[in-house]
């Protein structure tokens, strides 16, 4: 478990530590979140200590403890302060926070990774008259796709019938599934009529094992659609 004193994080240990001699020595922690001996413990300087080169005790988890108290009794207490930190491929590095000083040091060394691993996009543009429909097949089991972005846009290169068209986001593929994100846009009847209809944030998390599509509900005649879709893994 952990403590807080004089705002910083310490690990605590709660329970029982074997002490010299195989002797179990009962610990607590007391209202200030000090690590303490439980009521009618004992310890000895033997107990969970650090030594140097010569045997010379430096430091000692138990054996500077009073019963009741996080008072030292003749030794140096040893506390143990949680880090939190972040590996970088090689060592674990300490987690910076976003202090004037680390800011200006303009390193990413202990900066957190926070670009989702494993983005992908997927477009479909056709030719005019068809449907432009962008897929991204399921994933393995237990594997969700997860939209965080997703573009529609067409153009008409003739003078097509004066219609409506309907912009979805599914999970699912193509014409099945829940539509999760829906726009519609008139589609008049002018040569050069073009609409973009957009949903440039999302946070979609679709069905495991399952497809994830961005399309137009279906083609129009003399128009050009193109869409795309942007996303990445979880599992």
């Amino acid at each position: 478990m952990t403590a807080n004193v004089d705002g910083n994080e310490y690990i605590v240990v709660y329970g029982l530590i074997g002490g010299a001699g195989g002797r179990a020595v009962p610990l607590d922690v007391d209202s200030a979140g000090r690590l303490v001996l439980a009521a009618g413990g004992t310890a000895q300087p033997g107990d969970t200590r650090l030594q140097d080169g010569a045997g010379t005790t430096l430091a000692s988890i138990l054996a500077g403890l009073v019963t009741g108290t996080g008072a030292p009794a003749g030794l140096n207490p040893l506390l143990a302060q949680a880090l939190s930190t972040l590996f970088d491929g090689t060592n674990l590095r300490t987690q910076q926070s976003a202090s004037a000083a680390n800011l200006a040091a303009q390193s990413a060394v202990g900066a957190a990774l926070i670009a989702p691993p494993g983005n992908w996009a997927v477009a479909s543009t056709p030719a005019a008259g068809s449907q432009a429909s962008a897929s991204k097949a399921a994933g393995a089991a237990g594997v969700r796709h997860v939209i965080t972005s997703a573009y529609g846009s067409f153009g008409a290169v003739a003078a097509p019938a004066a219609t409506t068209t309907q912009f979805n986001v599914r999970d699912g593929a193509s014409g099945a599934g829940t539509v999760l994100d829906a726009k519609t846009s008139a589609v008049p009847a002018a040569v050069f009529a073009t609409d973009d209809l957009d949903f440039p944030v999302l946070n979609d998390i679709g069905s495991a094992a399952t497809a994830a599509t961005a399309e137009f509900a279906a083609a129009v005649a003399s128009v050009s659609q193109g869409a795309s879709l942007n996303g990445y893994d979880a599992a």
